[in-house]
């Protein structure tokens, strides 16, 4: 995967901000109270999407990039940034926001079980097939879905295929290298300033 989800995870908030600055263009010019409102909601969004809090974008961003590395750093961060995002929207009242975080928070000991999971299986099946699990040949997918069951903890069907899902998807998962890990963090700083410069006029 390398950089391609980092990538993703930003590509949204970048297309919402350009959309946000011909409008921002227009209201200095005519100074049209629509234009003003469509380009301060479409940018106001997007950067506070930006925040490096775990489910929102940005988090995802930093996740994907850097914390993916470490199922310590992992964990370390998902718990960090969900009661962030609890706090913040507790302050402002957004309850919907707060949900999310407590979703989140509520899902990190399920990932840190895929991780340990994927690191105990890494060896076997990595090298042997990358893609999707539904593509992998029937004998790999056999004896994946064997050992993720044993190493999983039991639950219903609808349970345990998301969760297997999660495994292979781990063990298949690339973080970008250290020189494109520095500039996509570059990439999201700058989208983080000109956010700010477009909200602050």
């Amino acid at each position: 995967m390398g950089a391609k989800k980092p990538i993703v995870d930003l590509a949204g908030i970048l297309l919402g901000i350009t959309v946000g600055v011909p409008f921002s263009i227009v209201y200095f010019v005519t100074k049209n109270p629509l234009a003003y409102q469509f380009a301060s909601t479409s940018i106001l969004l997007n950067l506070f999407n930006l925040l490096p809090l775990y489910p929102l974008d940005g988090g995802r961003f930093l996740f994907d990039s850097i914390f993916v590395r470490n199922a310590i750093a992992e964990v370390t961060f998902k718990v960090v940034t969900a009661v962030g995002l609890i706090l913040i929207a507790l302050a402002i009242r957004f309850w919907i926001l707060a949900a999310f975080g407590l979703l989140s928070l509520l899902s990190v000991r399920s990932g840190l079980r895929a991780g340990r999971a994927a690191v105990a299986t890494r060896s076997g099946f990595a090298a042997r097939f990358s893609g999707d699990i539904g593509q992998a040949p029937d004998e790999v997918f056999d004896q994946f879905v064997t050992e993720g069951m044993q190493r999983l903890p039991a639950g219903s069907a609808g349970q345990t295929v998301p969760k297997l899902r999660d495994v292979w998807e781990r063990l298949n998962s690339r973080p970008p290298k250290a020189g494109k890990t520095v500039g996509l963090v570059f990439l999201y700083v700058g989208l983080v300033l000109v956010g700010w410069l477009l909200a602050l006029r």
